[in-house]
């Protein structure tokens, strides 16, 4: 899975990659927990797989600052492309839905999924927030670590199964659609005034993408993010991606 910000070519881009070990790999599965549309390189020739275009990654640098807005709309740029959005902003099908189903099952497919909530949290203290926010144990995480956590109620009802990548100076936390508002107001009510932490809904400044299939590894590749296949579930590494279009 890949989750990146975008801008208008030519853009900065916070690249954020990660291990998918553990990611059920059912077609019925993915296609009603995502619900998201599938492109693949036939969809069109001006799209990811088959766009001209030269990046430079980066080192690993720190991601101190929240990502800048996105000078484009996406959603207006796929539907360009011929792509079928629902009211809620989700990519519903790019009209080829048989064609998506079989690169699924045997090649490789780019899933948006920047539906889904993305939120910040940065600050010398955010980690030990985050440990006493939420059921994971993030004092024994490291940068380039990850993992699954539950958002709870002062009476332990779940409110959101989260998932979250531990970075530099961040830690990026994804959530479901219908609770990203939720939990930013209530992190951020639980901040004391000596808390170094801050909390930020950067869900409309970023993208979401995932890949997916059987030839998903070889995508990694060509990204000089091979090494990040087969490691343990959460593994990340963060770039700053410049691309020229």
């Amino acid at each position: 899975m890949t989750t990146a910000t975008a801008t208008a070519p030519p853009c900065v881009a916070h690249l954020v990659s990660h291990s998918t070990a553990r990611l059920q790999h059912s077609r019925a599965a993915l296609l009603l927990h995502l619900n998201a549309a599938f492109r693949t390189k036939k969809t069109t020739k001006n799209n990811l797989s088959s766009r001209n275009t030269s990046s430079t990654i980066a080192a690993a640098l720190p991601f101190e600052l929240s990502p800048p807005p996105i000078d484009h709309d996406f959603l207006d740029s796929v539907t360009a492309e011929g792509a079928k959005v629902s009211e809620e902003g989700i990519i519903e099908t790019f009209e080829n839905d048989d064609e998506a189903l079989d690169a699924f099952d045997n090649g490789v497919v780019v899933m948006d999924l920047s539906h889904f909530g993305r939120i910040r949290a940065s600050g010398d203290d955010r980690i030990q927030f985050l440990h006493n926010q939420t059921t994971a144990n993030f004092e024994c995480l490291s940068e380039g670590q990850g993992c699954e956590t539950v958002f709870v109620t002062p009476t332990a009802r779940t409110i959101d199964i989260a998932y979250a990548w531990i970075m530099k100076k961040a830690v990026l936390l994804m959530v479901s659609p219908e609770t990203c508002g939720n939990i930013t107001e209530m992190l951020n009510k639980y901040i004391f005034f000596a808390d170094k932490v801050e909390i930020q809904d950067i869900t409309k400044q970023t993208c979401l993408f995932a890949l997916s299939g059987p030839k998903s590894s070889e995508v990694m590749a060509n990204l000089n993010l091979g090494d990040l296949v087969g490691q343990p579930y959460g593994t990340n590494r963060h770039y700053n991606k410049v691309f020229h279009c």
